[in-house]
């Protein structure tokens, strides 16, 4: 027969292990978010003072991460509680910021600006003024493994630009570095276009 005392002590040590687990775990939740906010607000700052984006108003920005090139479609990304959480706690980062918010979804009646010019057809949904909105993804870690000098992060940013003729996509690979005053874009590469 086993000892009652013995049982208590193993529900104990089942709890205190459950708890760190737990612990643990919120922690590199915790980690994570605070990486994404400010590798998100370091590629804001980029793209607001960038002059390739001063055109057509500035850059305005989808607090929604870029949904994956291959499967680009004009609905939601997937909507789970956690990309809810980052899109609302990113709105409220914009508006901090002072920039504008803006959508990257694109009309379904607004075809790409290499398809002829249709005002009455293909790109009869189109707006009439042109925008660009930038949609930032979230942090991958790349830094390998032992390296302790060069702590290295990239993320997808999705840029749309549309108007009267049409839209494109421009998805670049940001890369950023920790600094001691925080992260700072180092290089950006355009990934793929998609009209």
């Amino acid at each position: 027969m086993r000892s009652p005392v013995r049982g208590v002590a193993a529900r104990i040590w089942r709890s205190v292990g459950l708890v760190a687990m737990v612990s643990a775990g919120a922690q590199a939740q915790a980690s994570a978010a605070q990486r994404d906010s400010s590798v998100f607000v370091a590629i804001v700052r980029s793209l607001a003072v960038d002059s390739a984006y001063q055109r057509a108003g500035g850059v305005q920005f989808d607090p929604q991460p870029p949904v994956d090139p291959d499967e680009w479609t004009a609905g939601d990304s997937a909507s789970t509680p956690e990309v809810v959480k980052v899109i609302n706690w990113r709105r409220g980062v914009l508006r901090e910021l002072g920039v504008r918010i803006g959508g990257a979804k694109r009309p379904v009646a607004c075809a790409g600006i290499m398809n002829p010019y249709s005002p009455d057809d293909l790109h009869r949904g189109c707006p009439k003024d042109e925008k660009l909105v930038a949609s930032i993804g979230v942090p991958r870690d790349t830094t390998a493994p032992g390296s302790a000098a060069r702590r290295l992060t990239t993320t997808m940013v999705a840029v749309l630009e549309i108007g009267p003729y049409g839209f494109s996509v421009l998805y670049f690979d940001y890369t950023l570095e920790a600094t001691a005053s925080g992260w700072k874009v180092v290089n950006r590469h355009l990934g793929r276009f998609v009209e």
